[in-house]
């Protein structure tokens, strides 16, 4: 079956089925990295509400991160 069959016929599926279908492939991916220690997530938060360090919209955030997912799949498609 091909990746966009595939996904046809996944998002035939009701939402409930949806998303637990894409929380198991999720939590199937390896992580990139390891977790940031509770002091380095706190230090950030930190900086973020002092304004101490430029913030960027979720909007934009979200934007360049499916942009940048969309630019990886095209270079695995030339691979």
């Amino acid at each position: 079956m091909t990746l966009a069959a595939l996904k046809k016929e996944v998002l035939r599926l009701p939402l409930n089925q949806r998303l637990k279908l894409a929380e198991a492939v999720y939590e199937s991916v390896p992580s990139a990295h390891e977790p940031l220690p509770f002091e380095e997530m706190e230090k950030r938060a930190d900086e973020a509400l002092s304004g101490s360090v430029k913030m960027i919209p979720a909007e934009q955030f979200h934007r360049e991160a499916r942009a940048l997912v969309k630019k990886i799949a095209r270079r695995r498609k030339k691979a």
